[in-house]
C-alpha cells in the first residue's frame, strides 16, 4: 500500500483530488484548507525532486508570479510593523505560490479543469443557499454598520455574507463562480444533470448576488453579462436580463435606490472610497519603490488620514486594486501585480481565437479575471485570503490545462 502510494503516477493523483477539495472548502474552512494546501505542496515537491521535474514547464506568466513574491517580500522592511507585515507575507504567499503552481503543474488538461469548476460550482450552491437563508431569516446589520449607510438607505436591513467574511467579498466570489458556470455551459455539456446543475448554481448565484446589494460586483458582472451577449451568445445576455428583471420587480426599490447612489456624492461609502484613494495616492508619492509594505496599509494609514481621524477604526485596504498593490509595495511591483490579470488574459485570448472546439473554458476564465479587474477599481476583494486563493488556483490551472495542451 505505502509503495504503491509513492508511485509517481497515484502520487500525482492524489495531488489533483487534494486540489479538488480544496477549490471545494475554500469558501467555508479556512484552516482546514490551508493544511489541506501545505500537505498538497509538500507532496508536489517530493514528486517533483523524485521524477527531477522542480522547475520544468515554467511560462512567462509563472516568472510574473515569482517576481511580484519577490518584490512584496523585500517591500516588508517598509512596514511600520515589521513582523505583523512578515506574519502575513509568510502565511499569504505561501499558500498563493502553493496554490498557483499546484494548479499548474496537477491540473494539466481540461478533463481536470472542467471537475476543479465544478467543485467550485457545487461550493456556490451550497454558499448562495445559505446566503438566501440569511435573508429569509433576517440577519441584522445593526452590529455591522460599515456595511451600510443608514440614513441613506433605512430600509435596507440586511445584506448577506453567507460563509465570506463580508457581502462585498461573498459578491466577488459569487461573480467568478456564474462566469465559471457560464462558461461551462458554453461547452455544450451533453449530460442532462450536468447541464441542470450549471443552471441551478447560476440561478441561485445571481438570487444571493442580489441580496448582498453590492453595487460594484452588480455593475461589474453587468458589463461582463453585456460584453460575452454581444460578442459571443445572445442568449446569455437574454437569460440574464430576464433574470434580473424578475429580481428587480420583487426588490425594485432598493435595488434602484443602491444603483443610483453610485452617482451621489454624498453617499458615505462612495466619500470614504474617495479620501482613501487620495490618501493611497500620497502614500506612492511618498513610497514609490517598495510601498508602506506588504500588508502595511493598516498601519501606515493613520499618517495620511484627513477623512475619518479615528485612531481606533482600522483600514485594512484601499478599496481599489489599482492603487492599494502599489501603495504596499512600490509602483514596479504594483505594476507587475495588474500585469498578471490582463496577461493572463492576453494568453487565454490568443489561444481562444485558432480554436473551434471547448472555447467556453477560455471564456470563462477570461469574464472572471475581467470580473475582478471591474470589481477592483471600487473595492479589493483580492485582499481576502480565500478570494484570492481562488483566483490563483484558477490561473494556474487554466494556464496548465488550457495553453500547454
Amino acid at each position: 500500500m505505502l509503495q504503491n502510494f509513492y508511485k509517481k503516477t497515484q502520487l500525482s493523483e492524489y495531488i489533483t483530488w487534494l486540489l479538488y477539495c480544496i477549490a471545494f472548502l475554500l469558501p467555508f474552512a479556512v484552516e482546514i484548507t490551508t493544511v489541506l494546501i501545505y500537505i498538497a505542496a509538500g507532496l508536489a515537491l517530493y514528486e517533483r525532486i523524485k521524477r527531477k521535474k522542480i522547475f520544468a514547464s515554467l511560462c512567462k506568466h509563472n516568472y510574473l508570479f515569482w517576481a511580484w513574491a519577490v518584490i512584496a517580500g523585500l517591500s516588508v522592511v517598509k512596514s511600520v510593523n515589521v513582523s505583523a507585515s512578515f506574519y502575513n507575507y509568510q502565511v499569504l504567499i505561501t499558500q498563493y505560490l502553493s496554490v498557483y503552481f499546484l494548479g499548474y503543474f496537477y491540473i494539466d488538461n481540461k478533463d481536470k479543469l472542467k471537475k476543479l469548476f465544478l467543485c467550485f460550482g457545487a461550493a456556490t450552491v451550497l454558499v448562495s443557499s445559505y446566503g438566501i437563508f440569511q435573508y429569509i431569516q433576517g440577519i441584522s446589520l445593526m452590529e455591522r454598520l460599515e456595511w451600510i449607510d443608514v440614513e441613506q438607505f433605512p430600509e435596507l436591513k440586511t445584506r448577506v455574507f453567507s460563509t465570506l467574511s463580508n457581502p462585498n467579498i461573498l459578491a466577488a466570489y459569487l461573480c467568478m463562480s456564474i462566469c465559471l458556470s457560464i462558461g461551462l455551459i458554453l461547452n455544450r455539456p451533453t449530460k442532462m444533470r450536468e447541464k441542470m446543475f450549471l443552471y441551478l448554481s447560476i440561478l441561485l448565484s445571481l438570487i444571493c448576488l442580489l441580496l448582498t446589494f453590492s453595487r460594484g460586483a452588480w455593475l461589474s458582472l453587468f458589463v461582463v453579462i453585456v460584453i460575452l451577449g454581444m460578442l459571443i451568445n445572445k442568449r446569455i445576455l437574454i437569460v440574464f436580463l430576464v433574470l434580473t428583471a424578475i429580481g428587480t420587480f420583487f426588490m425594485q426599490d432598493l435595488i434602484v435606490d443602491r444603483l443610483m447612489s453610485v452617482l451621489n456624492p454624498t453617499d458615505t461609502s462612495s466619500s470614504l472610497r474617495i479620501a482613501f484613494w487620495e490618501s493611497t495616492v500620497a502614500m506612492i508619492i511618498d513610497n514609490p519603490l517598495l510601498g508602506v509594505g506588504w500588508a502595511g496599509y493598516q498601519y501606515a494609514y493613520p499618517e495620511y488620514d484627513f477623512f475619518i481621524n479615528d485612531s481606533n477604526v482600522v483600514i485594512y485596504h484601499a478599496h481599489n486594486m489599482y492603487l492599494n498593490m502599489p501603495g504596499e509595495i512600490g509602483i514596479t511591483g504594483g505594476l507587475i501585480y495588474i500585469a498578471m490579470f490582463f496577461y493572463l488574459i492576453k494568453i487565454l485570448h490568443e489561444k481562444y481565437t485558432v480554436l473551434s472546439r471547448d472555447k467556453g473554458y477560455f471564456l470563462s476564465v477570461i469574464s472572471c479575471t475581467f470580473v475582478l479587474l471591474l470589481i477592483g477599481i471600487t473595492d479589493y476583494p483580492l485582499f481576502n485570503l480565500q478570494i484570492s486563493s481562488i483566483f490563483w488556483l484558477i490561473s494556474g490551472s487554466s494556464l496548465a490545462a488550457l495553453t500547454r495542451t
